[in-house]
């Protein structure tokens, strides 16, 4: 039987798949190259706006966040998730 929620999240997965490929050379993976688009659209966005729009719960948006801190591409400020400064020049 076709189910068309299957067909979407394997379209999903080879999609990340694909772009984490891509990706390999930056410090950069799929997740974290979709948020970086989105912050950089919507700046000063709260963390949990920023939850509600990806569907995820706030603590994978704090994980998120902190990992892209880490290595220096997002400079977070306090709750706000959107607020900061995409780095690399």
């Amino acid at each position: 039987m076709y189910s068309i929620g299957k067909s979407i999240g394997i379209l999903n997965r080879q999609f990340n798949i694909f772009l984490n490929r891509e990706l390999a050379g930056t410090e950069l993976n799929a997740t974290e190259f979709m948020y970086i688009g989105y912050l950089y659209q919507n700046d000063g966005i709260m963390q949990d706006e920023l939850a509600k729009e990806f569907l995820v719960d706030r603590a994978a948006i704090t994980r998120i966040l902190k990992n892209m801190e880490e290595k220096g591409i997002h400079r977070g400020c306090g709750g706000y998730a959107g607020c900061a400064e995409t780095t690399g020049d």
